[in-house]
């Protein structure tokens, strides 16, 4: 495996991100009905704006380019009424959702404040979904400008995201998204990868799931006759890996893991990208390092076949680091505990095993 030494001595920069939006979460329904011989309405509709904020972590690319990867926490809002006797107050509703933005930034070097474009992918994840089925996958982009102070970067942006179609809602959101968003970055020196004294690790993480994705059926509830295919019939996990040094036995960690789990019934597969934030502490300073780690864990979901497997969980593990020359190798065993599954409205729904371990090797640099 070899490394970019271009790549190596670029900058990164850590702060956080927040705003407001633009734009309605909810699209407006209006429902006529007959109550005791007369007509009245039951009306649903996106409620007040939301506060957006969380971690951002931009990585500088060669000129004048560089990928951003941000985590903020959103709120879609919304409110019921009827125009019934006795329920004129209208019922207040949300659904805390995750978004996942990861942009490629370009600056345009024609001041000192550098006005930029950024696109790319986005995942969500939320919880509560209150007759909702919000989309888990978009597409970003956005633009803005950026004012440098010593080492602190502040740029105000203007975003727009076009979400995914929901999943069979009862009450739909609005996909055409835009958001005013202020970010605020500190940025580490060039070719140390150093904040506040302590080193920035990148790299990559695979390996197997050590547990079944679902618990043995009853019934066949996805009855499947004749050969079972798949493209790729081997259960893993793969993905990328930051590492955040705090002191020089504590640090904090964070993946975006591809994972697929696979039913016992069939070849039906269902899609999770698995994103923990880890909190490690690491037991000696020699070349050897056993670490243990624990912090929360995010999962948006997607190709559901009859399941809804929840989106947020608790993850702790422990290992080993060992270093060869420039490089970071660390084996690791970690368990997941994970949420119950959403209900959703089929029969009968294939639940997920909620106790999940995992057997993983990180290569960090």
């Amino acid at each position: 495996m070899g490394f970019c030494p271009v790549a190596m001595a670029q900058k990164l920069s850590f702060g956080i991100v927040g705003g407001t939006n633009l734009t309605d979460d909810f699209r407006t329904l209006r429902d006529p009905f007959t109550y005791l011989g007369n007509n009245y309405t039951y009306l649903s509709y996106s409620d007040s704006r939301s506060f957006i904020a969380g971690p951002t972590l931009e990585i500088g690319l060669p000129k004048w380019g560089s990928l951003e990867v941000n985590a903020v926490h959103r709120t879609l809002k919304y409110a019921d009424m009827t125009d019934s006797p006795g329920t004129s107050a209208p019922f207040h509703a949300s659904v805390p959702t995750w978004q996942f933005p990861l942009l490629l930034k370009y600056r345009f070097p024609i001041s000192r404040a550098r006005p930029f474009v950024e696109a790319g992918p986005s995942l969500r994840t939320y919880s509560n979904p209150s007759g909702s089925r919000p989309s888990h996958y978009g597409i970003t982009g956005g633009a803005g400008v950026e004012v440098s102070a010593g080492s602190f970067h502040i740029g105000p942006s203007l975003r727009y995201t076009r979400w995914g179609s929901d999943d069979r809602p009862f009450r739909p959101t609005i996909r055409n998204q835009v958001e005013l968003l202020v970010g605020v970055r500190y940025a580490t020196d060039a070719g140390t990868r150093k904040l506040f004294g302590e080193k920035f690790w990148l790299g990559v993480v695979a390996g197997v799931p050590l547990t079944s994705d679902f618990p043995p059926a009853s019934v066949d509830v996805l009855a499947y006759t004749g050969e079972s295919t798949r493209f790729v019939n081997f259960r893993f996990v793969a993905g990328i890996m930051a590492e955040m040094g705090i002191t020089d036995k504590l640090s904090l960690e964070a993946n975006g893991l591809y994972r697929r789990l696979h039913f016992s019934t069939g070849p039906e597969v269902v899609v999770t990208w698995e994103l923990p934030v880890l909190a490690k502490y690491k037991f000696s300073s020699s070349a050897f390092k056993p670490f243990v780690e624990l912090g929360p864990s995010f999962r948006p979901t997607g190709n559901l076949n009859n399941s809804d497997p929840s989106h947020y969980g608790v993850t702790g593990g422990a290992g080993v680091e060992a270093y060869m020359r420039k490089l970071r190798v660390a084996p690791t065993v970690r368990y997941t505990r994970w949420a119950a599954d959403n209900r959703v409205r089929v029969s009968p729904q294939q639940f997920t095993t909620l106790n999940q371990l995992e057997l993983l090797v990180g290569v960090s640099f």
